[in-house]
């Protein structure tokens, strides 16, 4: 399961951490001081042979508050580990479960 982390010793940490347990206990973590991620998306790798259900990346848009703008984030799946950023000149907006406009 992939979310940002909703608390942790009585502090709301939403919108600070992305965070990936699974039921064996194992527990990996994204974080950075002043940035702030949505709600991740998770893309299965298109050729993707092995088993594993985490075989593929993470994206989230993150703000980062000291630059005031934002980025797309790309993290493996599998450790959370960062692949690549890609900046924007403004910031975006939160949103939760996408955003829904009259076309």
């Amino acid at each position: 399961m992939f979310m940002p982390q909703a608390s942790k010793n009585g502090v709301n940490q939403s919108f600070l951490t992305v965070v990936k347990f699974d039921l064996a206990g194992d527990v990996r973590e994204w974080k950075q001081e002043g940035q702030y991620p949505g709600e991740p998306v998770f893309v299965a790798r298109p050729d993707a042979q092995s088993e594993n259900e985490d075989d593929g990346i993470l994206m989230t848009v993150v703000l980062d508050a000291p630059a005031n703008n934002s980025y797309l984030l790309l993290l493996d799946a599998r450790d959370l580990s960062e692949i690549a950023r890609a900046r924007v000149p403004q910031h975006v907006p939160f949103g939760f479960h996408g955003a829904y406009a009259r076309s």
